[in-house]
């Protein structure tokens, strides 16, 4: 019953500002809920100083476990999301946590229900489009920052062929009705306070500007290659397996 009253509540105030302008940007913190696996040097078929190299330079890459910033911006219709770039800080960028939020811009359109990655890939602009995030909202609340959050769940397929899964954990704020959250995951009934991707990483709300005097347009980008998610996986994969077979060849 309580919960149901919260979504109504929450529902009712969302169709309220429905014919507003409104403008919010939320900081997030981005933290490793996992060991970075240990890669075995010593299995190259590679001379044994280049292995030592190789194995000095992975070690430099992954030493920074710190967490990172990011920033999500949102307006009436769109939102974008984004790593806060901070080179030089602590030796250098967390190399394996940037890596696994993902490089560029997610844009989303909350109107059309659009999800769209925007990044760069072998000297190209790519727009990754994302189907739709089906959310499964439990009865668990907790609070974050003062506010009241409901639980969701969803998975996401990591690898099309293998059909490996992941589950994510999102944790939005009822009294902040706005359908925005981190990377893709968006269309939720309140704004993503917290979002745990597969105890791997997870990102926390660390400050909110809502109503903000700064008007934030943000349009959804158009220049750029445009593919599925599902095509992107599958370019990849072949782009690693040939690699691999140009490796072997040298050896």
């Amino acid at each position: 019953m309580k919960k149901k009253l919260l979504f109504i509540t929450c529902l009712l105030f969302s169709i309220t500002i429905s014919s507003q302008s409104f403008y919010g940007k939320v900081f997030y913190e981005a933290s490793l809920l996992m060991e970075i696996p240990k890669l075995k040097f010593d299995n190259l078929n590679i001379p044994a100083k280049e292995k030592l190299k190789y194995k000095q330079l992975f070690n430099k890459m992954t030493e920074n476990k710190n967490p990172i910033q990011c920033v999500l911006k949102f307006n009436k219709n769109t939102s974008i999301f984004y790593q806060i770039k901070q080179l030089g800080i602590n030796g250098g960028e967390n190399i394996f946590l940037t890596s696994s939020i993902g490089p560029g811009n997610f844009y989303h359109d909350k109107k059309n229900n659009i999800s769209i990655h925007q990044r760069e890939s072998s000297g190209e602009t790519l727009l990754i489009s994302y189907p739709k995030t089906e959310w499964k909202i439990t009865n668990e609340t907790k609070k974050i920052n003062g506010y009241l959050c409901g639980k969701a769940i969803t998975t996401v397929v990591e690898n099309s062929r293998a059909r490996q899964t992941s589950t994510i954990i999102a944790w939005f704020a009822f009294d902040l009705p706005y359908n925005y959250g981190p990377k893709q995951f968006a269309g939720l009934p309140g704004l993503v306070l917290e979002l745990e991707y597969a105890k791997k990483y997870k990102m926390r709300a660390t400050k909110i500007e809502l109503n903000s005097k700064e008007k934030l347009k943000i349009d959804m980008p158009k220049k750029g290659i445009k593919i599925s998610l599902k095509k992107y996986e599958e370019m990849i994969a072949k782009s690693f397996k040939q690699r691999m077979k140009i490796y072997k060849n040298r050896n």
